[in-house]
């Protein structure tokens, strides 16, 4: 056995050691920067904090301020200048790491808040109404001001931390030096959130979204489950056995879910609890060639709806894409296009088979008795608002949906401009507004708005 001779001994040893002092300075390097970044981290989160403090407290002045603005332009002014200002607080506080911390009602205030001040700022006249939301949003606003600014002067000037929150591994550490405090808080901000009445007006977070039905499943019967997978293989053409029970859900419309394998692929189904009506099918297959024109899978699609007892519906848009036709429809009630009562069904191009359907707006809107507003401009009154530039190509009276899920009659024309673009104008029939504005896309795939 060979010797290891004292030069050897001290060359290994050196070796060692400068192995030793390498790792012990990457393992300084590592922490130093663990601790930059900790620290990047942090300053990060007390800036996105202060920018949340400060969008609130704006939005309380800006709005005790609207309390007492007399001219359109300035209320104008105000509601637009909260809309933004909870724009910007709602983008702050989405950057912060509050996942595991239930922050709704904030983010919900702050959702309402915007929307509602950007529909004020569209109204004609400011109502007493009005008036009294805008109080009791001031006053809401101050309180939730007051709370997070006291707590932002906490992170700033004791020892907490906002980087702990979103580093779940040091919840223990963080009770032992008590840096769980801005958890605490918050928790108990949310709490004892102030109380305001819900608000009801035209805008996609007015309190009454939630508490929409169906209309056209009110007073209907519930169906069993038994009843709902006897309908959905009735429809679709397939052996009952072969749908699996794939759970229940509630919301809006509580449905039944079954799901089968068939030769084209997967199918899915939801059949409403309420009526046992179909809301939801689609088919995972994937659709190799296209053998029918689009015009032929509208005519199969209007057919697969008579069987339904869904009738006088006219197809509006349609599109195609990978061998699939869907084809949207709205009803039609005596020449009124009813737009809210949506249907979507989806042909596959090979066999003309059903790979897609969707009734949900269907179900939610529509109703043989709608109560219409008397028409106090006419389609002549009406065209006259319209820009400079435009050609009309036809006109019709349409119902269409408002931000807030509100019903609008509306004028609606057919435009052109000087570049060949086609337009979709609604104009309100009792108050000459324009409601909304569309932009006509047709190509090979098909006709869509934007």
């Amino acid at each position: 056995m060979k010797k290891i001779g004292k030069r050897s001994v001290i060359r290994l040893t050196s070796y060692a050691l400068a192995l030793v002092l390498v790792l012990t300075g990457l393992a300084a390097v590592n922490y130093y920067e663990a601790k930059q970044y900790r620290w990047q981290l942090e300053a990060n989160y007390q800036h996105y904090f202060g920018e949340l403090v400060s969008g609130i407290d704006k939005i309380s002045f800006t709005l005790q301020k609207g309390q007492y603005a007399k001219s359109r332009t300035m209320a104008s002014a105000l509601s637009n200048e909260v809309a933004r200002q909870s724009a910007l607080a709602a983008a702050a506080l989405s950057s912060l790491p509050f996942a595991n911390i239930e922050l709704e009602k904030t983010a919900k205030f702050l959702s309402q808040v915007g929307d509602y001040s950007y529909s004020l700022s569209k109204k004609s006249e400011i109502t007493e109404d009005d008036l009294n939301n805008i109080t009791q949003l001031a006053n809401t606003a101050y309180q939730l001001s007051s709370s997070l600014s006291e707590l932002y002067h906490q992170v700033l000037t004791a020892d907490s931390s906002i980087t702990i929150i979103a580093d779940a591994e040091n919840t223990a550490s963080a009770k032992q030096q008590n840096l769980n405090s801005v958890s605490d808080t918050l928790n108990e901000i949310e709490t004892q959130f102030p109380e305001y009445a819900g608000l009801i007006y035209d805008g996609p977070f007015s309190e009454h979204i939630n508490k929409l039905e169906a209309v056209y499943l009110k007073d209907k019967p519930e169906v069993t489950m038994e009843y709902a997978k006897e309908h959905a293989a009735k429809v679709f053409g397939i052996d009952p056995d072969m749908l699996s029970f794939d759970g229940e859900s509630s919301g809006s419309i509580p449905v039944y879910s079954f799901s089968a394998e068939t030769d084209h692929g997967t199918l899915y189904v939801d059949i409403t609890k309420q009526g046992g009506y179909v809301i939801d099918m689609m088919t995972s297959g994937v659709v190799s060639d296209a053998k029918l024109t689009p015009e032929e899978c509208i005519t199969l699609a209007k057919e697969f709806m008579s069987t339904l007892d869904i009738t006088n519906m006219d197809e509006s848009y349609y599109i195609s894409q990978e061998n699939i036709v869907t084809v949207n429809f709205a009803w039609d009630t005596n020449g009124i296009t009813c737009y809210p009562d949506l249907v979507k069904v989806s042909i596959a191009q090979d066999t003309g088979r059903i790979s897609g359907f969707e009734s949900r707006g269907y179900l939610m809107s529509h109703s043989d008795n709608r109560a219409l507003p008397e028409i106090k401009v006419s389609a002549a009154e009406a065209e006259q608002a319209l820009a400079d530039g435009l050609t009309v190509e036809n006109s019709g009276l349409a119902i269409i949906p408002s931000d807030g899920k509100y019903e609008l009659l509306c004028h609606e024309f057919k435009c052109t401009d000087d570049k060949g673009m086609q337009y979709l104008i609604y104009v309100n029939v009792t108050t000459g507004n324009e409601e909304q504005i569309l932009i006509l896309q047709q190509n090979d795939n098909g006709i869509l708005t934007v």
